[in-house]
């Protein structure tokens, strides 16, 4: 009983790296969501619902994870807020974007994330949250020095989000 009130602790993994490839390519590249199962392997598909809502799914081995994204903050450039609703998996995420020069942007990366099973604890006491999302960053650079910028499958162009939004009738609330 103590255990459902007590919060567990939040673990957060940060990271960053420096892609080639022009600010507005990296930062379109990212938000071309429907585009991350050719460069994430865990991501099997992307759906994006609607302007602020996605639908994932994540396999790894025999396990299928499957949760809706929503967008709380976006401006283009700089910044990309998420948090997932429902579904398997319970995170947020930012993406931020920063030019280096003209040919050169830092992406930086941070996840938070509230481990519930003995397994998920046991994998964030050693770190692994850290290195699966350096992994991510390095795939996505992969990706983008391949392809040169993103097809655009599924680019979203808000500015923000108005929270008090409600989700398409498909999204349940954590």
């Amino acid at each position: 009983m103590a255990d459902s009130i007590t919060p567990r602790p939040l673990r957060k993994a940060t990271r960053s790296i420096v892609v080639k490839a022009p600010l507005s390519a990296a930062y379109k590249q990212w938000v071309d969501l429907e585009s991350f199962p050719d460069f994430l392997e865990p991501v099997s598909s992307v759906a994006v619902t609607s302007e602020t809502y996605s639908h994932w799914v994540l396999s790894v081995g025999r396990v299928t994870r499957e949760f809706d994204a929503e967008i709380l903050e976006q401006i283009p450039d700089d910044h990309l807020s998420w948090r997932t609703i429902g579904g398997d998996l319970a995170f947020t995420g930012r993406a931020d974007f920063a030019a280096v020069d003209d040919d050169s942007t830092r992406v930086t990366l941070s996840v938070s994330w509230e481990p519930h099973t003995a397994a998920e604890r046991a994998a964030a006491t050693v770190g692994i949250d850290a290195r699966v999302v350096a992994s991510a960053l390095r795939s996505y650079a992969k990706h983008l020095a391949a392809t040169g910028g993103p097809k655009g499958r599924s680019h979203v162009t808000i500015k923000s989000v108005d929270r008090d939004d409600p989700p398409p009738a498909n999204a349940e609330h954590a």
